[in-house]
């Protein structure tokens, strides 16, 4: 019996289009190499006339492979960074919280996702210069019975999300007043208060792309809320720094073809290209068995 779908006689031809087919995809994929995610609940960095004060508290990380999963709970804090002396008294950054939470897990290599989540409750800030007998006087104060933050990659895609719940602001030197619209909209990157040196970001979206040698690391950043000085005018000095509430971070890194790779690939299509060329010019002849 004839073979009715025959072979090529040309069977170089054949080997020419697979073996350039195999040298064309050799390390074309860009698979995950690692993933990263961490949650802080609270970081403050503040400096004025040279002094400066700071503190990071309730943190959850871990890198995969293997995976991880962490998740920590931290007490109520209470804690007041001095920023020394100003004119008529003494500046301080109080900070008052309820229970924190900080998680972070991937299941990578099983499956390549990854994500982080922070939640602060009854979160109190004052900024507040101490007048001595004359009381203090309230620079900026800012309160929430909860705020939380959670950052997600799917295998394909990062998202980020935040909540802040009875959301309070006021201040003695400048006016704030609280944009109800603002507060409820789940956007990412929206400005709640821009003026004299005071800009208070929610649901701030950071995105990072960066490639050392062969290793290109992608990353979202989610913080709730971000609080940031840009020489506020404080009694007489000038205040500078952030303080972020509710901070989650997942960051996937993924090797990158070297040079020598993508010449190879480029040679490989060529050959492709090629063959098939060839094979248009030259019918193909059938062999019966």
């Amino acid at each position: 019996m004839r073979n009715i779908f025959g072979s090529i006689a040309r069977g170089g031809t054949r080997a020419a289009i697979t073996a350039a087919f195999a040298l064309a995809t050799t390390g074309s994929a860009w698979a995950v190499s690692s993933i990263s995610s961490n949650a802080t609940d609270l970081k403050v960095a503040l400096n004025i006339a040279g002094l400066s004060a700071g503190v990071t508290t309730g943190t959850a990380s871990g890198t995969a492979a293997p995976a991880y999963n962490v998740s920590n709970q931290f007490a109520a804090a209470n804690q007041s960074l001095s920023l020394g002396n100003v004119i008529g008294g003494s500046l301080s950054q109080d900070i008052s919280t309820g229970i924190m939470t900080a998680a972070a897990q991937s299941a990578f290599p099983v499956s390549p996702t990854g994500s982080a989540s922070a939640t602060i409750n009854n979160l109190g800030l004052g900024l507040a210069v101490d007048l001595g007998f004359l009381g203090s006087l309230n620079a900026l104060s800012l309160g929430s019975s909860a705020i939380t933050s959670t950052t997600n990659f799917d295998g394909a895609n990062f998202t980020g999300v935040s909540s802040i719940a009875n959301l309070t602001l006021s201040s003695l030197l400048v006016s704030v007043p609280i944009n109800a619209a603002v507060v409820a909209s789940s956007a990412a990157n929206r400005t709640l208060i821009d003026v004299l040196g005071l800009k208070v970001i929610l649901n701030e979206q950071v995105t990072g792309d960066q490639t050392i040698g062969n290793l290109n690391t992608r990353s979202l950043t989610t913080n709730a809320l971000h609080i940031i000085y840009d020489n506020f005018a404080v009694s007489g000095g000038l205040l500078s720094g952030d303080i972020i509430v509710g901070q989650s971070q997942v960051s996937v890194s993924s090797a990158v073809p070297e040079t020598a790779t993508w010449a190879m690939m480029i040679v490989g299509f060529g050959a492709i290209g090629g063959a098939l060329r060839r094979q248009k010019r030259q019918p193909a002849r059938i062999v019966a068995f």
